[in-house]
């Protein structure tokens, strides 16, 4: 009678960690597109590489440095 009972806790948790990997799975598969989809969106400029000029690097840059000085301080 004891060995049925762990035989059936040893199935519930064998289980139990097979619905987590599958929810797991959902979720990056649901949240791939979503990332995707955010770095091709005509808003953001950020994102995407071809479409940022040599301007918001600069801005970017000194921004760094304005804050790497106030840090220091």
């Amino acid at each position: 009678m004891l060995h049925q009972g762990y035989k059936i806790m040893l199935n519930k948790t064998y289980e139990d960690e097979e619905s987590k990997t599958a929810k797991e799975r959902q979720n990056q598969t649901t949240l791939l597109p979503l990332l995707l989809m955010l770095g091709r969106s005509k808003s953001s400029t950020i994102w995407s590489p071809r479409k940022s000029n040599s301007n918001d690097f600069e801005l970017a840059k000194s921004a760094f440095l304005l804050r790497k000085e106030k840090i220091e301080y």
